[in-house]
């Protein structure tokens, strides 16, 4: 999976009223991505309860994950 920073001139195409997310721009055909139903367009703005701002917040977070850990 891919992530971006969601910024201003995105946000206006995919999510106008908040430009804070990461904004998911590639997933892998048969990753783990894949398999939780995340598409490219798709904005995570929050992990385990912790907001996202910035796509490199989502990396961090997800890299917190223990193995086989889901994250909400």
């Amino acid at each position: 999976m891919t992530v971006q920073d969601l910024n201003q001139s995105l946000a206006g195409i995919v999510r106008p009223e908040k430009p804070d997310g990461a904004l998911i721009s590639n997933v892998a055909p048969n990753s783990a991505a894949a398999a939780a139903g995340l598409k490219s367009g798709d904005v995570i703005t929050e992990s385990h309860g912790e907001p996202v701002v910035r796509g490199g917040e989502l990396s961090s977070l997800i890299g917190l994950l223990a193995p086989g850990e889901r994250s909400s």
